[in-house]
């Protein structure tokens, strides 16, 4: 069984109560090989 390349990108955005600045987070990516 041969398995391409998958990508998992989580993005969470959060938006400020005070100044409506979103903030995006993004964890860091693991490659399993």
């Amino acid at each position: 069984m041969i398995l391409g390349d998958v990508e998992e990108i989580v993005t969470t955005v959060e938006i400020d109560d005070e100044t409506y600045e979103e903030i995006v987070r993004e964890p860091p990516q693991q490659s399993v090989l």
